[in-house]
């Protein structure tokens, strides 16, 4: 067992010699591994570079059919953001002009897979006149009683909603957020581990430092809409192809053949305990036959990941 535990120590530091150290990404270091059985337990630091504010997730905007009626409408969608925080992630629509945007008929909608969930952020005035009034009678009342703006979670998103022809989503509960006429933005906070009205956790996959990656809802992604009923590509500007990020720091790790550091069919990167001061550790089942190489990831926000591989033989 010690021969085994040193020799990849030895593998494993000659392996991450070779990573980039720097502002630019995560890094590895004193990584050691232990072979027990089919399984491995494996511990070392990683170095993450500091998260500075806002950043842009990028993609491809596609303009309403009719900028002039867009821009009072508040719907010239610009570009999109996102702020990663140890809490939640805000989410930021940047429009052309917000004015005022009116209740019921205008929206905003993020689309996007956390942990294995689809779900989807919805900014409006009011939302009364929705089929998710249905869904949540009591939190719809309370929270036209309240005189706030409506911003909602939604997931379970289908094509088919209720049976219907169009795509929906249901709802899940209610967050916090601004609409910013001076800055001409719509913003949205979730929290990790979102709950709603009645303490239940409902975002279980949204969690620190999940992948956060666009999904498609009619075809959009992030938009600006007009909602005439039902929304459609036709009736908003829209963004698409964002760039996925991380909800904040993770350290993640597979067993895997020494010439392929992409999970095989059934495989998955195992999360690994990360501590504060960016120690991790963890036990990664797999190994045997040509199963021989842990292979690690280190990623933080929208920062390029750390990679390594440590042969267990």
């Amino acid at each position: 067992m010690l021969r085994t535990t040193l020799l990849s120590i030895l593998v494993g530091l000659l392996a991450l010699a070779a990573l980039p150290v720097g502002a630019d990404g995560p890094a590895f270091d004193d990584v050691t591994t232990t072979v027990d059985g089919t399984s491995v337990d494996v511990s070392g630091t990683a170095t993450f570079a500091l998260a500075e504010g806002p950043f842009d997730v990028g993609g491809s905007v596609t303009d309403f059919a009719s900028t002039e009626l867009g821009s009072p409408l508040g719907i010239n969608l610009q570009s999109a953001s996102v702020d990663v925080r140890e809490d939640g992630v805000e989410f930021v629509w940047q429009l052309e002009e917000l004015g005022e945007v009116p209740p019921e008929g205008v929206r905003y909608t993020w689309a996007f897979t956390a942990g294995g969930q689809s779900l989807q952020l919805q900014a409006k005035r009011s939302n009364l006149a929705s089929v998710t009034t249905a869904e949540d009678p009591v939190g719809h009342v309370n929270q036209a009683a309240s005189g706030e703006d409506w911003f909602q979670l939604r997931g379970a998103c289908q094509e088919s909603y209720q049976g219907t022809p169009v795509s929906g989503c249901y709802h899940l509960a209610f967050l916090d957020g601004a609409f910013d006429d001076d800055a001409n933005t719509v913003t949205m906070f979730m929290p990790f581990g979102t709950r709603d009205g009645i303490d239940r956790v409902v975002a279980a996959g949204f969690q620190p430092g999940t992948l956060i990656a666009p999904e498609e809802t009619a075809g959009s992604s992030i938009t600006a809409t007009v909602q005439a009923g039902v929304s459609t590509t036709s009736t908003e500007s829209y963004i698409n192809g964002w760039d996925a990020f991380y909800a904040g720091r993770t350290v993640q790790a597979f067993v895997g053949r020494a010439d392929t550091a992409t999970p095989s069919f059934g495989q998955e990167w195992t999360v690994l305990d990360l501590d504060d001061d960016g120690t991790f550790s963890g036990t990664v089942d797999g190994v045997g036959g040509d199963r021989d190489t842990l292979h690690l990831r280190a990623c933080a926000t929208n920062a390029p990941c750390a990679t390594a591989s440590v042969s267990l033989r």
